[in-house]
């Protein structure tokens, strides 16, 4: 029996444009203020709505002026929160804190500065791609431990807080801060209103007129062990007692219309933290404002809670304060709420009188905050490629400062253990399993136009008219992985089955084709077809809708590493108990935009060929009687993560650390080498150093598949499955990968 941490909230922040730090979000919540106005960063003159939640009067921070404005909000919030629980990063704890990061659009507002995809200059590339935002908050700050970035769009933050509080449950970190930061855009700001999905007024949750407000900001919160914070005397806001993360697998940009999938996210957190629905206080919900989103929320709070029950809990949307404020939206709506709390208060949905059909049978919060002090809340959220978020807290009642004698403050943990039952990969190769692979030397190599033709045919059925490149090869290595583990997906398991995604750009193809309809001829060509392609997270959740899969799922991006990371997430999901399976892979797709990229940031000067394709592999408790009869490749023993460039050798150790190895006890090292010379040869050297005494194969399959800014991690993953499984000499492999920021990853994986 295994013990995990309780954890708890010790430290807020919010940057927004209800205000600027907590105390002026506060003051103006209880001033049933809303911090939606006319846009002034854009002209909207040709759109449905000219409303949006705007931060005004901003002045930015002199040290922070060299990065985007994304990423400068995430810092004053970051940094606030930090002092709010007054909690400092040294040199001595710095990797021992980690940083879970939620964007939806990332520096996308670098790009319509230039109004171009051609012909970038350096800062605007540079600070585009997602996981850039993250990592150079956590270089910011000084944080050394995992960095993990979300692109779950609309619930990328809330995703962010579980991943956070999973790793930090372990007992190996001290703090995790977690958040979310996205800037108004006008492209994202066209793309609803090519779907009309924008109101003409200060969006009214649940009333009239329908539609949303779109809005920008920054929240983060600091999470602790109860131990530690107790140890500390800190002031602890509440306790994190459970969490969901369903998938509807049904539809990429419209909600299940029975709430579905939020049902089963809610019943999942009560599941885990084993709270009743009467215990339920308060829900602070998605509430967009949309037609599409209000009434199947509610659907769906009403088939987890029970009519009777859900007509009675109160409950408001915060989006009339913020707008919606995409990627840090839960973090965003959770600060909001902890802080109204905390004053004895429960936030409002202002701007709402009349209310719309299918909403009004609930208790709604209207127009001013009541007095309420809940001991149970929950904080949902919802997102396009059917992703969900429940968050369920506790109060803090008991006095603060108490000895941390007196609580229990860890919780038994009998924790399972982790297998491979099936490896794919859909590439230049073709579309391979692992049990019918008899070797790369034997497969011809294929130019990327015949790889995308063979994968089509292959996934023949599932495919969708005008499906993207990237997803038609992740539909591909996901089927394939699942036939691979002999599992079959039906209604009897389906939502016990997950799916964790990487990917370093996404569908870029799309993403600049939308672009510059925009760029070229203005707003009113950008295109809903190609909208949602914008966000990353649509890939799996176009395989979750094509497969069938309703389990837990979320999307990262990490550049570089993203294969091996999502393997971490999926592992510990499974590692916890929460899903007897989980399918985790990532993705990758070349294209004109992806080049530009590329060689504006040097990573074409790779001396391996950058390359497109998927690689997936299905993870199962090895305690469940499905896997009894079924291959395993082999068993996941460790995990070890560290940000910066120093810190290699520190990943490494603790991989051996948690799988109970020590260096001598591994057979074989394969390593993601990204190609750049400097890099390539201190990360040999670290090896070589660390496995002095036994010779053991130390290699890299990048020359064989070409670098693959996703995939290639899962790749080396892959082949060590194949490596232990075929050849009973192997009994521990380790596979070690570093994203293009210094994001080192390592696991250990046994022979069965």
């Amino acid at each position: 029996m295994t013990r995990r941490k309780r954890i708890v909230v010790t430290g807020v922040g919010i940057f927004s444009s209800m205000g600027q730090d907590q105390y002026q979000v506060l003051s103006n919540m209880k001033r049933n203020i809303t911090g939606i106005g006319n846009i002034a960063n854009f002209p909207t003159n040709q759109m449905i709505s000219n409303f949006g939640a705007e931060i005004k009067e901003y002045v930015p921070e002199p040290d922070t002026t060299k990065y985007n404005m994304c990423t400068q909000f995430g810092i004053r919030a970051a940094k606030e929160a930090l002092k709010d629980s007054k909690l400092d990063i040294t040199s001595q704890n710095a990797d021992k804190l980690a940083l879970c990061f939620g964007t939806c659009s990332g520096g996308l507002t670098e790009l319509e500065k230039r109004r171009k995809v051609k012909n970038l200059d350096y800062d605007a590339t540079l600070y585009f791609p997602w996981f850039q935002q993250g990592d150079c908050i956590a270089e910011h700050l000084g944080i050394n431990g995992p960095v993990i970035s979300n692109v779950t769009a609309c619930v990328a933050s809330g995703h962010s807080l579980i991943v956070g509080c999973e790793i930090l449950s372990q007992g190996k970190l001290e703090a995790v801060l977690v958040g979310g930061s996205d800037t108004i855009s006008e492209s994202v700001y066209a793309g609803f209103n090519s779907l009309q999905a924008l109101s003409g007024q200060p969006c009214a949750p649940f009333g009239y007129p329908s539609g949303l407000s779109l809005g920008e900001g920054a929240a983060f919160i600091v999470l602790e062990s109860l131990e530690r914070a107790l140890e500390r005397k800190a002031f602890i806001y509440a306790e994190i007692c459970g969490f969901g993360l369903d998938q509807d697998a049904h539809h990429i940009t419209a909600p299940h219309p029975g709430g579905d999938g939020v049902a089963r996210t809610v019943t999942s957190a009560l599941k885990q933290a084993k709270v009743k629905p009467e215990q339920i206080g308060y829900i602070n919900v998605h509430g967009t404002g949309t037609e599409a989103n209000d009434a199947c929320e509610l659907t769906g709070l009403r088939k987890a809670l029970g009519d009777e029950l859900f007509s009675k809990i109160p409950l408001n949307s915060s989006k009339a304060y913020f707008g919606h404020t995409l990627g840090p939206a839960a973090v965003i709506e959770i600060v909001s709420t902890l802080i109204a709390i905390k004053d004895g208060k429960l936030p409002a949905t202002l701007h709402t009188t009349n209310l719309r059909e299918g909403c009004q049978e609930a208790n709604h919060i209207l127009n001013n905050m009541p007095e309420g002090n809940p001991q149970y809340f929950l904080c949902n959220n919802s997102a396009f490629g059917g992703h969900n978020s429940s968050v369920l807290f506790k109060s803090w009642k008991e006095k603060q400062g108490s000895l941390k004698e007196e609580y229990k403050t860890e919780e038994d943990f009998p924790p399972k253990r982790v297998g491979i039952f099936g490896i794919s990969m859909a590439n230049q190769f073709g579309c391979i399993s692992g049990s019918a692979d008899t070797g790369i030397s034997n497969k011809q190599h294929m130019d990327i136009e015949k790889a995308r033709i063979e994968t089509k045919k292959y996934i023949g059925s599932l495919y969708s008219r005008r499906m993207n490149y990237i997803t038609q090869y992740c539909i591909a290595a996901a089927h394939l992985s699942i036939k691979d583990a002999n599992l079959e997906v039906n209604q009897d398991n389906n939502t016990d089955i997950g799916l964790v995604f990487g990917s370093t750009y996404g569908a870029l193809d799309r993403f600049s084709s939308y672009l510059k309809g925009i760029f070229d001829n203005g707003v009113t060509h950008a295109s809903p077809l190609y909208f949602p392609d914008t966000t990353i997270n649509t890939i799996p959740g176009r395989a979750a809708i094509k497969l069938g899969i309703k389990g837990y799922g979320t999307t990262i991006s990490t550049g570089g590493n993203e294969g091996v990371l999502a393997s971490h997430i999926a592992y510990q999901l499974i590692r916890s108990g929460y899903q007897s399976f989980c399918l985790v892979g990532a993705g990758d797709e070349i294209c004109d935009f992806s080049n530009e990229v590329s060689s504006i940031l040097g990573y074409d000067k790779s001396k391996y060929p950058l390359t497109e394709g998927s690689s997936f592999m299905v993870l199962g408790s090895l305690e469940g009687v499905a896997v009894k009869n079924t291959r395993c490749y082999g068993e996941i023993k460790g995990f070890g993560c560290g940000f910066g460039s120093d810190n290699y050798h520190e990943a490494i150790a603790k991989a051996l650390d948690e799988a109970s190895l020590h260096a001598d006890n591994i057979d074989f090292v394969f390593y993601n080498d990204e190609g750049f010379e400097e890099k390539g040869l201190y990360q040999k050297k670290v090896l070589e150093g660390l496995f002095t005494n036994r010779r053991i194969p130390i290699k890299t399959f990048n020359d064989l598949f070409g670098y693959a800014f996703s995939v290639s991690s899962m790749y080396h993953i892959y082949q060590a499955a194949l490596w232990l499984f075929n050849n009973k000499i192997y009994q521990n492999g380790l596979v070690v990968s570093s994203s293009l920021n210094g994001g080192n990853v390592a696991i250990a994986i046994s022979r069965v």
